[in-house]
């Protein structure tokens, strides 16, 4: 089934639609949903990133935002929330997010020609770790890490910062723990890293950073 994408200017005006292969092989600016999940554990508050699978065409294997995807040409943004039911098998309702805003940014490589128009939102789980069932073909696992551990990585205040984990086979969950670089972030440009610091902190309890 073929997808298609909105395609816009670089100034946000709607074009029209076009296949989502031709799309990221000629550099059209589209619309995607990003969804950062937080939890607070006693004063403290933690953030998810997901491990990308090792099969995608794309940064196999990089770490990412906590659940992510493409909007379609006959989607709305609300629409997004099916990324967190697919991915990571949970159900929020749109009106449980909060909006950060559209955080615009560009990928140039030799393989890919990306220009998106991210929908930025924060949820905050309620629960654990282990109520996520994640989407083994798009994921490898999924890690969490203190929230100002994450933001002094990306800020360049920390080299690297322990996550905590598992990755997850035929349905088998293996516990990890790693040791997260800004490096290991290579589907998130500095750019859009910035900016959603920027932009998230003002959400965050006082004292926290």
């Amino acid at each position: 089934m073929v997808e298609y994408l909105r395609i816009f200017t670089e100034d946000y005006a709607y074009i029209g639609e076009k296949e989502r292969e031709d799309v990221h092989r000629e550099g059209d600016w589209h619309e995607v949903f990003h969804c950062w999940v937080l939890e607070q554990r006693n004063e403290d508050w933690w953030i998810y990133l997901q491990q990308r699978s090792l099969k995608k065409k794309d940064y196999p294997g990089d770490f990412d935002i906590t659940a992510a995807g493409h909007l379609e040409a006959q989607e709305t943004v609300e629409d997004g929330v099916r990324e967190l039911r697919e991915e990571l098998g949970i159900s929020v309702s749109f009106r449980e997010l909060e909006p950060l805003g559209v955080i615009n940014y560009q990928i140039h490589t030799p393989d890919i020609n990306d220009a998106e128009f991210a929908h930025v939102f924060l949820y905050r789980h309620p629960g654990t770790l282990e109520d996520f069932s994640i989407q083994e073909e798009e994921l490898e696992g999924i890690f969490a890490t203190r929230l100002r551990d994450f933001l002094q990585l990306i800020s360049h205040e920390k080299e690297h910062i322990p996550c905590v984990g598992y990755v997850q086979r035929d349905g088998k969950r293996e516990k990890r723990e790693i040791q997260l670089k800004v490096g290991d972030m290579g589907a998130l440009p500095p750019t859009y890293l910035h900016e959603l610091k920027k932009r998230m902190i003002p959400t965050l309890p006082q004292g926290l950073i």
